[in-house]
């Protein structure tokens, strides 16, 4: 199955960025008192500069799935290596987002 870029993108906002705003800023401005904001803006400030990296490196290659043009960037063994840990990082995302999400039903049902 061929993927656009665009649906890649959808992917991101519908699954990612609802999670992190739901589940995850509660949790960090309760955890850390008065200073939750320094690492929201931090937080944020980090994700804007491996955006910009990545949306760069996207354009140096736009021909070539990301998959396979990291391959000729880091080398074959660290690159199945980054997408290993890429994939156990996002398989983590979905399981703490299906938790929250039956935190949530579990509140209002």
């Amino acid at each position: 199955m061929r993927t656009t870029n665009w649906q890649i993108f959808r992917f991101a906002v519908v699954l990612l960025i609802p999670t992190a705003t739901i589940f995850l800023v509660p949790l960090i401005i309760k955890t850390s008192s008065y200073q939750g904001w320094i690492a929201l803006i931090g937080g944020c400030l980090l994700s804007f500069i491996m955006l910009y990296f990545t949306i760069h490196l996207g354009k140096l290659n736009s021909k070539k799935a990301w998959v396979y043009f990291g391959e000729e960037i880091a080398g074959k063994w660290v690159h199945r290596l980054i997408l290993f840990i890429l994939m156990c990082w996002c398989l983590y995302f979905v399981a703490y987002n299906i938790q929250g999400l039956l935190y949530f039903l579990a509140l209002i049902i």
